[in-house]
C-alpha cells in the first residue's frame, strides 16, 4: 500500500441533483462528503467541486455519472495532477455494501462514470476506491434496478463506516476533519 502515498487527489463520481444525493450510486459523494466534514467549504470549478488542505485535495464531479471523464481531466489539469496521483472513489454494485476494494489500473467492469474517466483521459492507471452497494438480498437484481434507490439510514452508516476504514487504509487520518 506504499503506492497509495503518492495519492494527492481524491475524485468522487456521483449525480449532481439532490433527487440523486442519498443514492446508492452516489456513493462515492455520500463518501467524499463524509470524509470533508459537515462544514465543508466546497468550491466550485468547470465540472467539480474541489476542497483543499495541505496534505490532499478533495473533489467531486458536477455532471452526470456518465459524463464523469471531463470533470475529472478538468480537476487534475487545473491542480497539474497525473492520473496515477488520484484515487477515484466510486460505487460497486459486484460488492457487498460496507465492503470496498482498492485497485489500480483496471478496466470499468461496465461503470458508466469509470468507463468516461478512462475514454477521456485515455488510461486507466489510477487508483480506485470500489465502494459496495450491494445488499445480501440483491444479489438476483441488475444493477440498474437498484443502483438510483435511496440509501437507507442503515445504509448511509455502513457507507460512513466504510469512509472510517478507508482513512485507515490510506494511512492518511491526518489529513481528514473529525468523522
Amino acid at each position: 500500500m506504499d503506492k497509495l502515498k503518492k495519492i494527492k487527489l481524491i475524485f468522487a463520481l456521483g449525480n449532481p441533483e439532490e433527487e440523486y444525493s442519498q443514492t446508492f450510486h452516489n456513493a462515492g459523494k455520500i463518501i467524499i462528503n463524509f470524509l470533508a466534514g459537515k462544514n465543508a467549504n466546497w468550491k466550485e470549478k468547470n465540472g467539480f467541486s474541489y476542497l483543499k488542505n495541505p496534505c490532499l485535495i478533495f473533489s467531486k464531479s458536477e455532471n452526470f455519472m456518465n459524463e464523469s471523464g471531463q470533470a475529472v481531466k478538468s480537476a487534475l489539469s487545473f491542480f497539474k495532477i497525473k492520473p496515477e496521483e488520484m484515487l477515484l472513489i466510486h460505487d460497486d454494485s459486484d460488492i457487498s455494501l460496507g465492503d470496498y476494494k482498492i485497485t489500480f489500473n483496471q478496466s470499468s467492469a461496465g461503470h458508466k462514470g469509470v468507463e468516461s474517466v478512462i475514454s477521456v483521459l485515455k488510461t486507466r492507471d489510477f487508483f480506485r476506491a470500489k465502494i459496495g452497494i450491494r445488499k445480501p438480498s440483491l444479489k438476483r437484481k441488475k444493477a440498474e434496478e437498484f443502483v438510483l434507490k435511496k440509501a437507507s439510514v442503515a445504509d448511509l452508516k455502513l457507507l460512513y463506516l466504510t469512509a472510517a476504514d478507508l482513512i485507515e487504509k490510506l494511512r492518511l487520518k491526518e489529513t481528514f476533519p473529525e468523522t
